[in-house]
């Protein structure tokens, strides 16, 4: 499978600044259609949004994306693996940092991590 990456328009050479400006204008819309919405979460839920997010992050088809796929091997180095973090953080309400993404580097470990944390904190309510 050929490495996905992303395409500047040629005459915009982005500062760290820009791509982090793009990276809040894509997190707000999304966040805007979870905000306030009760919603049941399952490990297929969780794994469906996460397959979901990281095609749309790597620009391809969700159907590309298997349960077993290293990140590393789909193409998500550590800018987009930021962005996809910060997806994953805000819509779900949590407050991981990066290296889960390196700890879990499978969309199915991945899954099973955030199903975890997600049940801890049911448990603590």
């Amino acid at each position: 499978m050929p490495e996905p990456a992303r395409v500047w328009p040629p005459q915009w050479n982005p500062s760290v600044s820009d791509v982090f400006s793009s990276i809040d204008a894509d997190i707000a819309g999304l966040a805007k259609g979870w905000s306030g919405m009760a919603v049941e979460v399952t490990t297929e839920s969780i794994r469906h949004d996460l397959r979901e997010e990281l095609a749309r992050i790597l620009y391809c088809d969700v159907d590309e994306i298997s349960d077993d796929d290293s990140f590393v091997e789909l193409g998500l180095d550590s800018v987009l693996g930021l962005e996809f973090l910060v997806v994953l953080n805000s819509r779900l309400s949590l407050t991981e940092n990066i290296d889960v993404v390196y700890d879990h580097p499978t969309l199915a470990r991945l899954t099973d991590h955030v199903w975890g944390v997600l049940s801890a904190r049911a448990i603590d309510a």
